[in-house]
């Protein structure tokens, strides 16, 4: 996978190691050189000195063929401009923003375009956006953890399809959907959307089946 990162401070350099280290392309953008130093001699992705929301500097680093673009700079302006850019310009699919200003991270939400917050903030969070077939299990109930409640966030797989379709009962059933910064508890007609982030109900011994369905 092709990732660009804008802003190579702590959590940027934090982002591109650990993403270098899963193998993915890795190209990450900041405007002063001496945070490449903050990069240690294994990442062997590219770095390219430059402003963030420079579009020569952008299709420089190859946003034209990039899956996905993480604006994690310190200013919640130049991430706004960048995603700006990522979503409607160059239409990379997943885009990904850090926002300190909860009014402007609404906003960016209704775009479709995925928020970060500086609290709370760990590459495995950022995680569940850039990897659609990433399952996270939040809880486990039971004596002998019978049932997990997962969430993943919506695929290809999923996308137009209802929560009906999505569901087989005594198995594995969807008891909340996040769209947007809300989460509701959905209809049974209710229909999956790109962005969607999907909660169910597994049981135990249903997870291959439910793997097989839905990832």
């Amino acid at each position: 996978m092709k990732i660009i990162i804008v802003g190579c401070g702590n959590f940027g350099t934090r982002l591109a190691k650990y993403l270098n280290g899963l193998n993915h392309d890795v190209v990450i953008i900041d405007n002063r050189q001496e945070t490449f130093n903050n990069l240690d001699d294994n990442f062997t992705g590219k770095t390219i000195l430059g402003i963030g929301y420079d579009k020569d500097i952008l299709e420089k680093a190859g946003i034209k063929t990039a899956d996905t673009l993480v604006s994690c700079s310190s200013s919640d302006a130049v991430n706004a401009v960048v995603s700006h850019i990522a979503h409607n310009i160059y239409h990379v699919p997943n885009v990904i923003a850090r926002m300190y200003d909860n009014k402007k991270a609404r906003i960016f939400r209704s775009m479709g375009i995925h928020i970060i917050s500086v609290t709370g903030l760990g590459v495995e969070r950022i995680m569940d956006y850039i990897d659609t077939s990433r399952l996270q299990v939040i809880k486990k109930i039971g004596d002998d953890s019978e049932i997990r409640v997962v969430k993943i966030k919506a695929g290809l797989s999923m996308i137009g399809k209802t929560v009906l379709e999505i569901t087989s009962h005594g198995e594995f059933e969807v008891i909340a959907i996040e769209r947007y910064g809300t989460t509701m508890i959905p209809l049974k007609d209710t229909k999956i959307m790109e962005n969607d982030v999907v909660y169910f109900t597994v049981l135990e011994e249903s997870i291959n089946e439910f793997k097989q369905a839905i990832l």
